[in-house]
C-alpha cells in the first residue's frame, strides 16, 4: 500500500504485514500540485482555515497564538500603561505558491480607549527555532510608523542574509512600505514559530521597565495535499494542520482507514497551556467509502466524537477541534510508546441511509431503510404527518418487507430503541408484531434530534436505522426572529474576529422571550453553541452545522449572559446578554406595531397555500391592496431594519419566488394560528427585501 504526496514521489509506504518497511519524511516540495484536480482541491481548502490557540509557558509570562498567522503576546507594564504585541503573518496558511511570508508587527497601547499602536518603537527581535528552540537570528529593528514589517523569505539552507535600509548604528528600518528581506530557515511547512520582542524605547523616551521582553508564538496553518492508493486507484485528499506539522501519513488498506501523525508531547504542562487543537481532513465526495458511510474518528487509538461536515457540494470536511479539557481526559489513555505524538484517524463506519433526498419523515412522507444485512427493508413513517413538536402523541408506523418481492412479512418480533440528543426516550425488547405492521405512540419532552434503531429481527443480528427532529412549535413563535445576527461572508477565515466582526452584531441584548436568528451568509457551514472555545459547549444551545444561506434559530427565556462560539471555527465567538431592560422589538422600539388585514384576505392567502395561485399571482395581489389601503401597515414597513438579509428575488414577476417560511406563515395565519400584526412581519420582509414594491398609484 504506497501513499504518495503529489509530487509523484513515494513519501509514504505501508504494508500491514511488513512492519520493517521505512517510511520518508515529507519534502517541502510537496506543495507543489501536479494536476488540475489537485488545484481546485487546494484552491477549495485554501479558502477555509482553522486555528490554534496556542499558549507557550515563558517563566511567569505567557503568548498566545491565534492561530494561522495571528497572535497576539501577554500584557506588559511599561511606561505607567499596559502594552502587548500583535503579530499578522500574509499569507496567514501556506499554500503551495508561497514564496515569502510578510510578518507585521504592531506595539499596542491597550490602556488607550480604544487600543491603539504606538509609533517610533525601538527594540530588539528574535526568531526562534519552533517552540522553545534555539534562537536562529536577532536583529534590532526601528519601527518609524505604527507598526513595522519584515518580508521573510523560507529558505532551508540555513543562511541567514538581511537586506533593507538602516540607520548609522545599524538598525533595521521596518517600514511597512519598505520592509527588510531576511532570507531564514522559517516558515518551511506548518507549525508554531516563537519570536521575543525586547522593547528599549517609544519614540525618544527609553522603556522604564527591566527589559520587558514580549513572547509571541505565531501558528502558520498548512494544506498538505497526498494520494492514497486505495483499492489500486490513487485518491488525492487533503490535511490541514494548524498546531505542528504532520511527519507522516499511512493508509492500512484492512481496516481503510487514514492516520496523520503530529509530534506532541503528551504531558500536562503541554496540554495545560493549548486551549485546544485543530486539525481537519478534506475528503472529495467522489470517495466512496467515505460517502456512503459514516465516518469514525480516533486520536492515537482513542474513539473521539469530532464533526462531519457534508454541507458543502464538493467534499467533506472532518474536524477534529480537541480542547485542554479533552486531552486531559485522553491523557492516561494514550499507549505510552505513543506520548511524543498525536496521531488523526478517520475510518468508514456503517453505510448511511439511502433515502430520497425529497422524502421527510416531519412532511409526512414514508423513508425507506434497507437493513445491515440487507434481509429486511423497512418503510417508516409518522402520524400525524407534520413538524413533531415536543408533548405531542405521535405514531411511528413500521412496516417489515421483503427487500426483493417488497412484500410485508408477518410474525415479526424485534428490538427497538428511540434516543434524543442520545438520551433513551423509548425501549423496548422482543416486541412482536404478528401481521409484519406496527404502530408506536411516542411523545417526547424536549426538542431534539432522535434516532430510532431496529435490532435483532427475528433473532437475526441485522437492524436499521432512522432519524427525524423533535423542533419547537413555530406556530407560537413570531413570522420573524426578534433579532438577527448574521454570520459575516469569510468568517471561516482568521481575522475576523480582530473587529469582532465573526458575528454581526458581535454583542446583541434582548429581552427574555425573545429569539435570535442565526444566519449564514458565508460560503461555509457554522455552528452557534453556547460557552467558550476555551471551556467548550455548556449545553445552554447547539446548533447543528449551518450552511450557506441556513439559519438556526433560539428562544432566550432567562436573564443573564450567554457567550457563544462556532464549533467549527473556534475563534467565531459572540455574546448575548438578556434582560428586562434591553430595548425589544424587531425594530427595538418595543412598541407594538399596528396593522390591519380584513378576513376575507385570508382566503386568498389559503389559495396561494394550496397552491391555486402562484407567488407572483399573489404577491400582485398584495402589492395591489397595500396601495388600496385594504392592507394597513405601520408607518415604517418599507424601512423595515429587521428583515432577514437576503440577496431578494427578481423584481421580475415571472421569476417571483418566496420563502418557504412565508408560505408557512401565511398557512398559520389563514388557520388562525397567529395574528395580523405576526403575518404583516411576512409582509414586511417581503417589502424590505424587494420581492414587494409599492410603487405610486
Amino acid at each position: 500500500m504506497h501513499v504518495r504526496d503529489n509530487t509523484g514521489a513515494i513519501s509514504r509506504v505501508v504494508h500491514e504485514n511488513n512492519p520493517e518497511t521505512p517510511t520518508a519524511t515529507r519534502p517541502r516540495s510537496a506543495f507543489r500540485r501536479s494536476s488540475p484536480s489537485v488545484q481546485r482541491l487546494f484552491m477549495l481548502v485554501a479558502l477555509s482555515s482553522l486555528a490554534v490557540a496556542a499558549g507557550i509557558a515563558c517563566g511567569a509570562c505567557e503568548a498566545f497564538a491565534g492561530g494561522a498567522g495571528s497572535a497576539e503576546s501577554e500584557l506588559l507594564f511599561v511606561n505607567d500603561k499596559y502594552m502587548t504585541v500583535q503579530v499578522e503573518t500574509d499569507p496567514p496558511i501556506l499554500e503551495a505558491d508561497t514564496e515569502s511570508v510578510r510578518v507585521s508587527i504592531a506595539i499596542m497601547d491597550v490602556d488607550a480607549e480604544p487600543p491603539e499602536p504606538v509609533s517610533e518603537a525601538s527594540y530588539s527581535l528574535k526568531f526562534k527555532d519552533g517552540v522553545g528552540g534555539k534562537t536562529l537570528f536577532e536583529v534590532d529593528v526601528h519601527s518609524p510608523a505604527e507598526s513595522s514589517a519584515l518580508e521573510i523569505i523560507p529558505d532551508a539552507d540555513g543562511d541567514i542574509q538581511i537586506t533593507g535600509d538602516a540607520d548609522a548604528n545599524g538598525v533595521l528600518l521596518a517600514s511597512p512600505d519598505s520592509p527588510p528581506v531576511i532570507r531564514a530557515p522559517l516558515f518551511l511547512e506548518g507549525g508554531t514559530t516563537e519570536m521575543s520582542i525586547t522593547l528599549k524605547s517609544i519614540g525618544t523616551e527609553p522603556v522604564d521597565a527591566q527589559n520587558p521582553e514580549f513572547e509571541i508564538a505565531v501558528s502558520m496553518g498548512e494544506f498538505i495535499p497526498f494520494s492514497v492508493d486505495m483499492d489500486g486507484m490513487q485518491t488525492e485528499l487533503v490535511f490541514a494542520t494548524y498546531f505542528d506539522r504532520i511527519e507522516e501519513f499511512s493508509y492500512d488498506e484492512r481496516r481503510e482507514s487514514i492516520t496523520a501523525v503530529m509530534p506532541f508531547e503528551w504531558n500536562e504542562d503541554v496540554i495545560d497551556s493549548i486551549p485546544f487543537v485543530h486539525a481537519e481532513y478534506y475528503i472529495p465526495k467522489t470517495v466512496g467509502v467515505f460517502e456512503d458511510h459514516e465516518i469514525l474518528l480516533a486520536v492515537n487509538g482513542i474513539t473521539y466524537f469530532g464533526t462531519v461536515d457534508r454541507s458543502g457540494d464538493d467534499e467533506i470536511v472532518v474536524h477534529f477541534l480537541i480542547s485542554s479539557s479533552k486531552l486531559r481526559e485522553m491523557l492516561a489513555q494514550v499507549p505510552r510508546d505513543e506520548l511524543h505524538v498525536m496521531t488523526f484517524e478517520i475510518q468508514p463506519g456503517k453505510a448511511r441511509q439511502k433515502i430520497n433526498d425529497d422524502a421527510s419523515l416531519e412532511a409526512g412522507d414514508t423513508i425507506t431503510v434497507l437493513s445491515s444485512q440487507e434481509d429486511w427493508r423497512f418503510f417508516v413513517s409518522l402520524t400525524p404527518g407534520g413538524a413533531v413538536v415536543p408533548g405531542q402523541d405521535v405514531w411511528l408506523n413500521i412496516e417489515f418487507r421483503d427487500p426483493a418481492t417488497n412484500t410485508i412479512i408477518p410474525q415479526i418480533t424485534y428490538d427497538v430503541d428511540v434516543l434524543i440528543d442520545g438520551q433513551t426516550a423509548y425501549s423496548e425488547r422482543r416486541r412482536d408484531t404478528p401481521d409484519g405492521r406496527d404502530q408506536i405512540r411516542l411523545n417526547f419532552g424536549k426538542a431534539g434530534a432522535v434516532i430510532v434503531q431496529l435490532a435483532n429481527i427475528n433473532e437475526f443480528a441485522t437492524s436499521g436505522e432512522f432519524a427525524f427532529h423533535v423542533r419547537e412549535p413555530q406556530a407560537a413563535a413570531p413570522a420573524e426572529p426578534d433579532h438577527v445576527i448574521e454570520m459575516a461572508q469569510g468568517s471561516f477565515l482568521v481575522g475576523c474576529e480582530r473587529d469582532n466582526a465573526c458575528f454581526e452584531p458581535f454583542g446583541l441584548d434582548v429581552r427574555p422571550g425573545q429569539t435570535v436568528s442565526w444566519i449564514n451568509l458565508d460560503e461555509q457551514g457554522h455552528t452557534v453553541a453556547s460557552g467558550t472555545p476555551s471551556e467548550g459547549g455548556d449545553g445552554v444551545f447547539e446548533s447543528p452545522v449551518v450552511g450557506k444561506g441556513m439559519a438556526y434559530t433560539h428562544t432566550f427565556d432567562t436573564p443573564g449572559q450567554f457567550d457563544y462560539f462556532c464549533t467549527l471555527h473556534p475563534w467565531m465567538v459572540g455574546t448575548i446578554t438578556v434582560s428586562e431592560d434591553a430595548e425589544g422589538g424587531r425594530d427595538g422600539s418595543g412598541a407594538d406595531s399596528t396593522a390591519e388585514i380584513p378576513d376575507w384576505v385570508r382566503s386568498n392567502a389559503q389559495w396561494w397555500v394550496e397552491g391555486l395561485i402562484d407567488d407572483a399571482t399573489f404577491v400582485t395581489a398584495l402589492e395591489h391592496l397595500i396601495r388600496e389601503q385594504i392592507i394597513l401597515l405601520p408607518a415604517d414597513a418599507a424601512g423595515a431594519p429587521h428583515a432577514i438579509p437576503d440577496a431578494g428575488p427578481s423584481p421580475n414577476r415571472e421569476s417571483t419566488v418566496i420563502p418557504g417560511w412565508v408560505r408557512s406563515n401565511a398557512q398559520w395565519w389563514a388557520e388562525g394560528l397567529i395574528d395580523d400584526a405576526t403575518f404583516v412581519g411576512s409582509i414586511e420582509w417581503m417589502i424590505s427585501n424587494g420581492v414587494i414594491v409599492i410603487a405610486p398609484v
